[in-house]
């Protein structure tokens, strides 16, 4: 993959590519979006103290997009970015100094989804796309990947896009298209509403890594580092968040409008969707390989994607 000489391996499988950058006195993660049930192992390492037994001192900043979170890494705001796959291979062709630590989900949540009333018919075909106008947020990791996804089926010239300005649900339900783009979160909350949503996971149709955490890159080196220690309390946050989610739901909740047990359900769901899978059960959380890297920069490039900037 272009800008990583090497595999990036899981936690305990080879060297971990990043600078000297002192996190001793304190690490900055910058999140891709507001708090929610994807964030839930950053904060269940932060409620448990996994950071803190390992001399760190953690915390979060939300950001409006995955672009935003790795220009607070590259502008040096934050130590670590959690970004989507996609953003991270267009950086990493733009020549941007950064390298991916560690996977924290197998698959992207991204899909596209749409009420029953509005699109007319089940929604179970991507060739039930053709004609049909599609709300997306310009810019976002959401719509590079479903523009990916449509270019792949050979139906992105047959769709009109619509900007939604990341209000995607809202507009669905206003009628301002067929089918919206989001996180696999966003039909879940139409459905607590009682209405019949259709949903097409684009993880189940094309093998993209989801939320990524992304650090500032270096020469490879092999000690035992504050970033390692970083990776290991987000490791135990993890673990934390899958046994005993309470407490780190209960810290997501505080800051938006859903209810802790909301929140552990939608995490619940995640993992078992997209979140584990045989690289999880075989190499340990965190794990990813260079040929799941190269076919997604591979599909960009052929989709024109590539080059757009992160």
């Amino acid at each position: 993959m272009v800008g990583v000489e090497r595999r990036v391996a899981g936690l305990g499988r080879g060297g971990v590519a990043v600078d000297d950058r002192e996190l001793d006195r304190g690490v900055v993660v910058a999140l891709n979006w507001r708090p929610n049930a994807l964030h839930l192992p950053l904060y269940a390492a932060l409620e448990e103290g996994a950071y803190e037994r390992r001399g760190l001192d953690a915390r979060v900043t939300a950001h409006r997009g995955s672009h935003r979170a790795l220009e607070a890494v590259l502008d040096g705001d934050a130590d670590v970015a959690l970004v989507g796959a996609g953003s991270v291979v267009r950086a990493l062709a733009a020549g941007l100094p950064v390298v991916p630590l560690a996977v924290v989900h197998q698959r992207t949540a991204t899909v596209l989804y749409t009420v029953r009333d509005r699109f007319g018919e089940p929604f179970e075909s991507v060739d039930q796309l053709r004609g049909r106008r599609i709300l997306t947020t310009a810019g976002s990791e959401t719509c590079l990947l479903a523009r990916l996804f449509l270019s792949q089926a050979d139906l992105l010239r047959d769709v009109e896009l619509v900007d939604a300005d990341g209000e995607e649900r809202g507009g669905l339900i206003a009628g301002d298209a067929d089918v919206a783009t989001g996180s696999f979160a966003d039909p879940l909350e139409l459905e607590a509403d009682d209405r019949t949503v259709d949903v097409l996971s684009i993880g189940d149709h094309f093998p993209i890594y989801g939320l990524t955490l992304v650090g500032p890159a270096a020469p490879l080196r092999r000690t035992d580092d504050p970033w390692r220690r970083f990776l290991a309390g987000t490791a135990a946050g993890w673990a934390a968040a899958r046994t005993d989610p309470g407490p780190a739901a209960a810290a997501v909740a505080a800051e938006t409008d859903d209810s802790a047990s909301a929140v552990s359900e939608r995490f619940a769901r995640g993992v078992e969707s997209f979140g584990t899978g045989d690289a999880v059960r075989d190499e340990g959380w965190g794990w990813h390989g260079r040929s799941t890297w190269d076919r997604l920069e591979v599909a960009l490039e052929q989709g024109d994607l590539l080059g757009e900037g992160p």
